[in-house]
């Protein structure tokens, strides 16, 4: 996991354009997390030692910074949960850490 101080420096490349974001907090250990796990996704549990809000993060991701990212809602004992991966084509261009 990367410090929540670091600022995650991203492309997105789309329709033969390319934009660059620079994500912070949660927010940006959300996108790295999306990034690293590739098709796999991430769910909350996964990230249940820092996402308490990880529907929102995903939320902020699709809406702020027009990111696809696809929920697969998986079955597991008690009920559903749901999977988000990362449609959009995003590259970490780099990591910064915050003064």
């Amino acid at each position: 996991m990367i410090d929540r101080n670091a600022i995650i420096v991203i492309i997105v490349y789309e329709n033969g354009e390319c934009r660059e974001y620079h994500l912070t907090g949660r927010v940006g250990q959300t996108i790295h997390a999306l990034v690293m796990a590739g098709r796999q996704g991430v769910t909350a549990l996964e990230m249940s030692s820092w996402a308490l809000r990880l529907g929102a993060y995903i939320h902020t991701l699709r809406h702020r910074y027009q990111l696809v990212i696809h929920t697969v809602m998986e079955p597991h004992e008690g009920g559903m949960h749901a999977r988000y991966v990362l449609e959009s084509p995003v590259t970490i261009a780099r990591l910064e850490m915050q003064d």
